[in-house]
């Protein structure tokens, strides 16, 4: 062999011409990485290069979408709830004491209205219940009544729009010895023949009153919660309105008047000698 023909670097053989070349040897040894497959025989020449497929590494327990929620994640998102709810539960608390606090001290207004239109007409305040100012006669006194009478002898009263009725044993059972009668009230024909009698609560609404068993009678009220509740025979319930006038301690010159409500587990008393709702217990 000339020295033409010799192989410069014997560790390199050549198979063909056009082949890759593949080392030989010990350590250094090594072949280029095969790619796809071998086709099989009798294939088109144009198949096995399609056939030839690259291949990539693949890692169990990997896949290429996103997974779900990491538990550093999941905790994240609920201390951002507890976040919003820390705040927003006060302020819904805070807007249901605005509201109850609303119908408080507007139901107030307007049975105090109703009081001094009373005084107005007839030159003095509507008579209470001095053995208990929770069962006082301000549903019928407000509202006037009508009195049935046999002869000369009264036996029953209606208001004056017809939603309460109440006899005169009924109302000796109710509001006691002392409460005889209604003094708003037209007997006979009225006019030249007596008192006629007038509505000072016009435009009241459904739930500011009661028909109740215990006591059995009508009642002003409100539909709030207090620790003192009045309950038709339907279940529907009502807070009255607690009334004095014979004896007031807080305006001995007129009249107390006042409604206890449960707001957030405080007895809150709205009344006609405090601007502010006064926490009692």
């Amino acid at each position: 062999m000339t020295q033409s023909n010799r192989n410069p670097n014997p560790e390199i053989l050549s198979l063909k011409p056009g082949s890759a070349p593949t080392r030989l040897g010990g350590w250094g040894a090594y072949a280029p990485p095969r790619v796809g497959f071998d086709p099989p025989s009798g294939l088109p020449p144009a198949l096995p290069s399609l056939l030839s497929l690259p291949s990539f590494p693949w890692t169990p327990g990997h896949s290429s979408s996103r997974q779900a929620f990491t538990l550093i994640e999941l905790l994240v998102v609920i201390a951002i709830i507890a976040v919003l709810a820390a705040m927003i539960f006060p302020i819904v608390g805070a807007v249901n004491k605005v509201k109850l606090r609303s119908v408080a001290e507007g139901g107030l207004a307007q049975v105090e209205t109703a009081i001094q239109s009373y005084k107005a007409k007839h030159g003095f305040y509507p008579p209470d219940n001095p053995s208990n100012a929770a069962v006082n006669q301000l549903y019928f006194e407000l509202l006037g009544t009508t009195a049935s009478t046999l002869g000369n002898a009264i036996f029953s009263y209606t208001t004056l729009d017809g939603s309460a009725t109440i006899n005169l044993p009924g109302l000796n059972s109710v509001f006691g010895p002392n409460v005889a009668g209604f003094m708003n009230s037209t007997k006979g024909a009225g006019g030249d023949e007596g008192p006629v009698a007038v509505n000072f609560l016009k435009g009241l609404k459904a739930v500011q009153f009661l028909a109740v068993t215990n006591p059995t009678s009508t009642f002003l009220g409100a539909p709030l919660d207090g620790p003192l509740i009045y309950q038709s025979p339907t279940g529907a319930k009502i807070n009255p309105w607690r009334y004095n006038s014979s004896s007031p301690t807080n305006n001995p010159n007129s009249y107390d008047l006042w409604i206890d409500v449960l707001i957030a587990g405080k007895t809150n008393r709205f009344s006609n000698w405090s601007k502010q709702p006064l926490i009692v217990y």
